[in-house]
C-alpha cells in the first residue's frame, strides 16, 4: 500500500493511492515530499525519497539523512477517523530538513549513474571486412548466411583470392553485392573501376551489367588481373571487360578526350589512396547526374581519428572533408567493410 506525500508551506496533504490502511483513514496529514509505503506502527522509514511505515526503530537510531536509509520521525494526525494506534510518534519533521534529505538522495544516485556510466565498456563501431576482422565471427557468419546470394563462379573467384597472400585488399563480398544491387537499380550500363586486383569485383559488376555492358577496369598489375580472367571467360562475361593495364588517370583522360564525359553510370574507387582526390574529380565528369561513385576505405581502419603525418590517411580524410560540403553530390557514409562512400551526382 503506497500514498504519495506532497507539501505544501502551509499545510501538509497526504493523498492515499489504491485505498486505506487500517487505522490510517484518508485523508490524512503529514510532513515531507515523496512516495510512502504504510504498515503498521507510527515510524516512517526512508531511503531516498520512498518512506514507509512501520514499527519504531531502536533507540540507537537518530534524526540524520543517510544516502543509504534514513528514520524520519513524522507526525501525523488523523483528519477524521480514530488516531493511529501507535501512540509514540515524534515532533514533526521541517520542510528544510526534508528538502536536504532529498537533495542527498538524489545526488547520490547522479553519482552512481555517472560511475555506472564511466565503467561500462565502450562498444567499438564495427569496421571489417567478412574475410578480415570478421572471419569467425558469429554475427558476420549469420550476416553472409541469410543475405550473400553469391553467384557459384564468383564464389569460386574469391575463394581462388583468399588464398593470396594479399588477400586482404579484396573487396568483400558483402560490400559487391551491395554495389551490384545499386548497379542494377539504377539500369547501370557502362562502369568505372579504379583497381581491379584479381578481378572480383570487376566480374561481380559484369554480371549485374546487361549483356551490351561495359566495364572500364583499370590496374597496374596483370599478374593479380590474369588470376580472374580464366573465371570471367567461364562465367561468359569476359566481353563485358575492357582491362586496362597503364596509371588510372591515364586512362580516364583518355576517356574524357574520347568524349565520354557523363556517359558513366557507375564508377568504383578502390586504388592508391594518394590520389583519390584525383579519381574523384575525374570520375565526377565522367559519370552521369543520377549516377553513382562508390569510394573502398573511407575510414582505414580507424586511422582517419588520427592521420599522423602518413600520406594514404591524410589524402583519405581530404577527401571525405570534401565529400562532405560538395554542393554537386548528395552523399552516405557507410561502416560495411572498411567504410564505404557513396555519391550521386545532381
Amino acid at each position: 500500500m503506497y500514498v504519495t506525500i506532497t507539501y505544501n508551506r502551509a499545510v501538509p496533504v497526504r493523498r492515499l493511492e489504491g485505498g486505506t490502511h487500517p487505522g490510517c483513514p484518508a485523508p490524512t496529514r503529514a510532513v515531507g515530499a515523496g512516495r510512502a509505503k504504510l504498515g503498521p506502527g507510527g515510524r516512517a522509514v526512508s531511503v531516498g525519497t520512498q518512506w514507509t511505515f512501520g514499527p519504531p526503530p531502536p533507540p540507537s537510531h537518530s534524526r540524520t539523512c543517510s544516502p543509504a536509509r534514513e528514520w524520519l520521525r513524522v507526525g501525523i494526525r488523523p483528519s477524521p477517523g480514530p488516531p493511529l494506534p501507535h501512540s509514540g510518534l515524534g515532533a514533526m519533521l521541517g520542510h528544510r530538513e526534508a528538502i536536504l534529505c532529498g537533495a542527498a538522495a538524489g545526488a547520490g544516485l547522479l553519482v552512481g549513474l555517472w560511475l555506472g556510466r564511466r565503467s561500462r565498456p565502450r562498444q567499438q563501431l564495427m569496421t571489417y571486412k567478412s574475410h578480415g576482422g570478421g572471419k569467425g565471427d558469429p554475427l558476420m557468419n549469420y550476416l553472409l548466411q541469410t543475405s550473400l546470394r553469391e553467384p557459384p563462379l564468383l564464389k569460386k573467384l574469391r575463394l581462388c583470392t583468399l588464398a593470396q597472400p594479399e588477400a586482404i585488399i579484396m573487396v568483400a563480398c558483402e560490400q559487391a553485392q551491395l554495389m551490384a544491387n545499386l548497379a542494377r537499380l539504377i539500369h547501370a550500363k557502362k562502369v568505372l573501376e579504379i583497381g581491379v586486383y584479381t578481378g572480383y569485383n570487376t566480374m561481380n559488376m559484369a554480371l549485374a551489367v546487361p549483356a551490351d555492358g561495359r566495364v572500364v577496369a583499370c590496374d597496374i598489375n596483370i599478374d593479380f588481373a590474369n588470376i580472374g580472367k580464366p573465371f570471367w571467360r567461364e562465367a561468359e562475361v569476359d566481353q563485358k571487360i575492357d582491362l586496362r593495364i597503364k596509371p588510372a588517370a591515364e586512362t580516364l583522360d583518355e576517356l574524357l578526350q574520347a568524349g565520354e564525359a557523363e556517359t558513366y553510370d557507375f564508377a568504383f574507387i578502390d586504388a592508391d589512396k594518394v590520389n583519390y582526390g584525383l579519381y574523384y574529380e575525374k570520375c565526377l565528369q565522367l559519370i552521369r547526374k543520377g549516377g553513382v561513385i562508390a569510394i573502398d576505405n573511407v575510414l582505414w581502419g580507424g586511422k582517419v581519428l588520427s592521420p599522423g603525418d602518413d600520406m594514404d590517411t591524410l589524402s583519405i580524410v581530404k577527401l571525405n572533408e570534401k565529400i562532405y560540403t560538395d554542393n554537386r553530390v548528395n552523399m552516405s557514409m557507410l561502416s560495411i567493410a572498411d567504410g564505404l562512400t557513396l555519391v550521386f551526382k545532381l
